[in-house]
């Protein structure tokens, strides 16, 4: 799974991945692991586009994401999915993120 992104779209996404990370009011080292893994081997994020997707709001990026092309929103779904399941528990708030993400985008 590789995405060919934009540096925005890159940011777009990585911003979501932190919202879930941080959905359940604990962030783990499993789930910075995931963020670090994703970022770099699926999206090539740089540690620049990292720090500058934690400032971005969440209606810049879901304005952003609307724009994927069908497949991309999927594999973004997927991203989120492995996101929630980062650190082995599953928990209402990243799942209401999820659904809100794919509301706003249009999957």
């Amino acid at each position: 799974m590789k995405l060919n992104l934009t540096s925005l779209e890159r940011k777009a996404v990585v911003k979501i991945m932190f919202d879930i990370a941080y959905a359940d009011g604990d962030f783990t080292d499993s789930e910075l692991d995931m963020i670090a893994v994703i970022g770099l081997k699926v999206l090539g994020v740089s540690s620049e586009e990292v720090k500058e997707s934690i400032k971005m709001g969440v209606v810049e990026s879901f304005n952003i994401l609307k724009e994927l092309t069908h497949n991309e929103k999927e594999t973004l779904i997927a991203i989120m999915i492995e996101m929630i399941n980062a650190d082995g528990k599953i928990h209402p708030n990243e799942v209401e993120v999820l659904a809100t993400v794919r509301l706003a985008i249009g999957v």
